[in-house]
């Protein structure tokens, strides 16, 4: 039984140590050192996200930006406005180079 409770107390502290090393990365993006790299994670799920919303809220749409970060979990508009960039020249590298 002992060696329960360990495994659990050892699964809570990587738990929390994960959790802690995000903490420094979010502090850094605030002030803006190197924070880009962290910044950037974007999962699977937000960037469907990302691509839905910009079809469901087209160029003309009033407040466009501010709906699709509504509609990006865990994202703001500026994050959504540099992803669509980034992808949008990923896009263009990708066709250009064929």
């Amino acid at each position: 039984m002992p060696e329960n409770g360990a495994s659990q107390t050892g699964t809570s502290q990587d738990s929390s140590n994960s959790t802690t090393n995000q903490n420094p990365s979010d502090s850094s993006a605030a002030n803006g050192v190197s924070s880009s790299s962290e910044q950037d994670v974007w999962s699977v799920v937000q960037e469907r996200a990302l691509v839905q919303a910009l079809k469901t809220f087209p160029k003309e749409t009033n407040q466009r930006w501010e709906r699709v970060a509504t509609a990006v979990p865990g994202k703001t508009v500026n994050q959504c406005k540099k992803k669509f960039a980034l992808m949008k020249e990923s896009f263009r590298s990708k066709k250009n180079a064929v």
